[in-house]
């Protein structure tokens, strides 16, 4: 099966709180409703953070959140090397190995 082209459609879950209206909404009862994940309260704060500072738009929701999970990833990978690396050049070439880590690969077909 040729994966490039399948199209991601949203489910209703998705859609469903621009649906009722309430996107955007830090009311604490929409943190509360039950949902499959455990850090899911935090996504809908997110998402409502979202809907109020960019209006919705995830293109820089997307960047904010890849710049910020992966520049997390980097800074601990950093203070963790630089603890422990005897030198500067023994801390360049460990962070250059582990850059190799943080990498995504696309799935195999």
């Amino acid at each position: 099966m040729d994966r490039s082209r399948i199209v991601d459609i949203p489910v209703l879950d998705d859609w469903g709180i621009y649906d009722a209206g309430g996107a955007g909404s830090f009311a604490v009862w929409r943190f509360n409703v039950s949902c499959n994940d455990t850090l899911c309260p935090v996504g809908k704060f997110l998402d409502a953070l979202n809907v109020r500072l960019f209006a919705g738009d995830n293109v820089i929701y997307q960047i904010i959140s890849f710049t910020g999970v992966m520049g997390g990833l980097l800074f601990l990978q950093y203070a963790l090397l630089r603890r422990y690396a005897p030198s500067s050049t023994a801390l360049a070439v460990a962070a250059l190995s582990l850059v190799f880590m943080l990498q995504q690969r696309r799935a195999a077909a």
